[in-house]
């Protein structure tokens, strides 16, 4: 009696396996699960890259900051070049700020700004700005606008 049982169980489990088998092989998405990355949809790939991207923020420290453009009066001969080399018109992108103290490609948040956009440190002030923060901008007026403030910087690691 013993016998019959474990034949019954044995090919009642062969039965299940195979059918299993049979509906993962049939089901789309899971007999070819993505193996790389690449294979994510694009909206998981971005989930993805956003999560692993996260930057943590080091220290926060409050500065004044004002804006620049790329002008000679308000730079020098040569506007468009930053201290680090970075040419800011070939990039036109508002990403870039001026500080003394912080190094070059430091990346730098201003929460209570732009709330998390990234900037680059890529150029410097004049010296007697020691604890100061200087945005590019693209526009004149914009960065008139801007004016000075007091705000939170949050230093990325």
């Amino acid at each position: 009696m013993a016998k019959k049982s474990v034949i019954r169980s044995s090919f009642g489990v062969a039965v299940l396996v195979s059918t299993l088998s049979l509906l993962l092989a049939t089901y789309p998405g899971v007999a070819a699960a993505p193996q790389g990355v690449g294979d994510y949809p694009d909206a998981v790939q971005r989930q993805a890259a956003t999560f692993a991207a996260a930057p943590k923020v080091v220290r926060k420290v409050r500065v004044v900051v004002t804006a620049y453009n790329s002008l000679p009066e308000q730079t020098d001969s040569t506007p468009c070049i930053t201290a680090s080399g970075y040419n800011l018109c070939q990039a036109d992108e508002e990403n870039v700020v001026a500080a003394n103290f912080l190094r070059f490609g430091t990346k730098v948040r201003l929460p209570d700004y732009s709330g998390e956009k990234v900037y680059t440190v890529q150029d410097r002030m004049h010296p007697r700005f020691d604890r100061r923060m200087d945005l590019w901008m693209r526009e004149r007026s914009d960065a008139r606008k801007f004016g000075l403030r007091t705000l939170t910087v949050e230093v990325l690691e």
